[in-house]
């Protein structure tokens, strides 16, 4: 797929999704869920394991990423293998 004609497709797409919607609804698009990485953001309510999980995430439990999937625990387990360390993107903070 060439990435010229991506933005065509989604655009597309939402077209097509929202002639599906009664006319009081619309297809909402957002980046991430609104409420990840809060407590409770996940229903039922998992709370992160750093210890005891897969991903040893201290924000994210690993039912919120895939719950139960044969494949996740190895791969997980493969990339923090082959990085050395878990994987570890945090936000720097400013300084005021």
């Amino acid at each position: 797929m060439h990435l010229n004609i991506v933005e065509a497709n989604m655009k597309l797409r939402r077209k097509e999704a929202q002639l599906q919607l009664p006319p009081n609804e619309m297809v909402l698009s957002i980046a991430n869920f609104p409420r990840l990485g809060c407590p409770g953001f996940t229903f039922p309510e998992y709370n992160p394991d750093p210890e005891g999980s897969v991903s040893r995430s201290r924000f994210f439990p690993d039912q919120a990423i895939f719950p139960g999937h044969p494949r996740f625990a190895t791969l997980t387990r493969n990339i923090r293998s082959r990085r050395g360390s878990k994987i570890d993107i945090q936000i720097p903070s400013k300084e005021i």
